[in-house]
């Protein structure tokens, strides 16, 4: 009875090794076996560290934008991540007390900006890049109010301008695309007072302006002559005073139609000379 039964025993064996082997090649691998889900959908999903602390979380907010927030040790809000409802996406950076210090961004319009706070979270220096190219630099003060922009214009022309606390420009320098250098002064309404430039043609001026803006004086310097002319209110010419390459003076006198009346100098060879013209500018006495 003992043979019969060790027998049998030694038949299963033989059956479960055959079995087993049989199963081994048939199955498929483990990872096939396993369910992947294609899609997760939620409205919010949390980060948190070996303590339960949350670090991070990706939420969607109740006007459907969509936003991602990173948290520091303490809990505090130290970056996040967003889309706003106008489908601009934005950046920013908070120091430990959870004040925004940074924050880069593309509005609606296209405009790339990046942006830099105090801690009382007011803007004080913001770099963009306008839809049509233009970069500028600003540069604000205490009370958010413009101080200072750096641009390149549209026309490849450099400026800085600097404002009042009026957010008035006061002062530009600028180099224009022609090569030419200026520096603008301005009153506190925003009109022209100062303006010097040189052009690629050697000619420098030096305007002088009143308070509606218009030229009053302008220095300049020629090729061939030094000039001062002075303008009345209206901007017309009454006074001009020049000096030739070779050293001759002259002054000139004009009326309220901008014609010449008298003309006082001296030649190159020290002779002096006068001219006194009616209003149709025929002469009425010339010396020598």
């Amino acid at each position: 009875m003992s043979g019969y039964f060790w027998r049998i025993w030694a038949v299963l064996l033989v059956l479960s090794i055959v079995w087993l082997g049989w199963a081994i090649r048939t199955s498929p691998p483990a990872e096939a076996q396993l369910d992947v889900l294609e899609t997760i959908s939620a409205r919010e999903f949390r980060l948190v560290d070996d303590e339960g602390a949350t670090r991070g979380i990706f939420v969607t907010l109740d006007d459907g934008s969509p936003g991602l927030g990173l948290y520091d040790a303490q809990g505090r809000t130290r970056a996040s991540y967003g889309v706003g409802s106008d489908g601009s996406p934005h950046l920013y950076y908070y120091d430990p007390q959870g004040k925004p210090r940074a924050m880069l961004g593309v509005s609606p319009d296209g405009t790339t900006r990046l942006s830099l706070y105090d801690a009382q979270s007011k803007p004080r220096a913001v770099l963009c890049v306008s839809p049509d190219g233009t970069p500028g630099l600003a540069l604000y003060d205490v009370q958010g109010n413009a101080g200072a922009m750096l641009a390149m214009l549209h026309d490849s022309t450099p400026s800085l301008s600097l404002f009042d606390a009026q957010g008035e420009t006061r002062a530009s320098l600028s180099v224009f695309a022609d090569g030419t250098p200026a520096l603008a002064f301005y009153n506190a309404r925003g009109m022209p007072g100062v303006l010097l430039n040189v052009c690629p043609n050697g000619k420098t001026y030096f305007d002088l302006y009143g308070a509606q803006g218009n030229l009053r004086a302008r220095l300049a310097v020629l090729p061939d002559a030094t000039v001062l002319g002075l303008n009345d209110a209206r901007g017309k010419t009454r006074a001009g005073l020049g000096l030739t390459a070779d050293g001759a003076p002259g002054l000139f006198l004009h009326d309220a139609q901008d014609n010449l009346r008298t003309g006082l100098g001296v030649l190159g060879d020290g002779s002096p000379w006068l001219t006194l013209r009616d209003a149709q500018g025929e002469v009425l006495f010339s010396a020598p």
